[in-house]
């Protein structure tokens, strides 16, 4: 999981984690969540193979989700096309990291891993959250 040991703890073992963890998949998934200008298109509910044995990992395919959001400054295609390659990300990633890209595409990653923007900007000062 890409929130090792951030729900169960205090705030200050919370932000030690966030900065002990800090990736590109990551900052992705809370810029995501939490920049206002970072917002995935529109898309109607979407259809994804969830899988436990993955090809890929969110590690690898983080990158692909700056083409399919508005404010990413690198969305590629028709609508139709961001969507579908929206569903290749998420059945090509472990179940539980796309629940995660889910969560954070609906800025609701702190109703499950009990974080707050506060938090992550403490842990993450060098981003601009605006």
């Amino acid at each position: 999981t890409l929130f090792p040991y951030t729900t169960l703890f205090r705030s200050e073992t919370k932000l030690k984690n966030l900065e002990k963890y800090r990736s590109g998949a990551l900052l992705t998934l809370l810029l995501l969540n939490y920049h206002p200008g970072m917002k995935l298109v529109e898309f109607d509910p979407i259809a994804h193979l969830e899988t436990e044995n993955p090809p890929s990992s969110l590690h690898d395919e983080y990158g692909k989700l700056g083409t399919v959001t508005e404010g990413g400054g690198r969305m590629k295609g028709t609508n139709e096309e961001c969507r579908q390659r929206y569903c290749e990300i998420l059945s090509a990633i472990h179940k539980e990291d796309a629940e995660n890209v889910v969560l954070a595409v609906e800025g609701k990653l702190s109703d499950k891993y009990r974080i707050n923007l506060d938090l992550i900007k403490k842990a993450y000062p060098d981003l601009s959250w605006e």
